[in-house]
């Protein structure tokens, strides 16, 4: 009994290999650039916005003539960006105040606040316009001692 059985020849298997594995190869370095430049751009855009709010600069402090815990906030911009609003921090969470402040200038504002931070404080910190929308610098927070 003879077998007529034939096998894929060595050179044929050979192309075959090579081939398969020149496409896994395409596709995984295509798979790679395309990863490695979004996150290439994430990484340049989250470097922007730190290097944006190291020059944001503020001083707060509460307006001696209220009798209840700042009800009124003085705030200086002392920074090189215009500050488009603040955000309170207390015990109630955070209040968004859309206050425009040029470097410079002070701005006075009026956060409602019906629980304080521990010690009796809040905090203040600035946002400002990065790339269409809005920026938070929470690293360059400033609290207050509320009277």
């Amino acid at each position: 009994m003879q077998k007529n059985k034939r096998g894929v020849s060595p050179a044929i298997s050979w192309i075959l290999l090579i081939g398969f594995t020149m496409a896994l190869a395409g596709f995984s370095m295509t798979w790679m650039r395309e990863t490695a430049s979004s996150t290439s751009e994430k990484m340049v855009d989250n470097v922007g916005s730190d290097l944006e709010c190291g020059d944001v600069s503020i001083n707060a402090y509460e307006e001696t003539s209220t009798t209840t815990g700042c009800s009124k906030v003085n705030i200086i911009n002392r920074g090189f960006f215009t500050v488009t609003g603040v955000k309170v921090r207390s015990g109630s969470g955070l209040e968004e105040i859309t206050q425009e402040i040029k470097p410079t200038q002070e701005a006075l504002i009026n956060p409602t606040i019906s629980s304080f931070l521990p010690n009796n404080e809040i905090g203040i910190i600035p946002q400002i316009s990065y790339k269409d929308s809005n920026l938070v610098c929470i690293n360059k927070e400033v609290r207050i001692k509320c009277t």
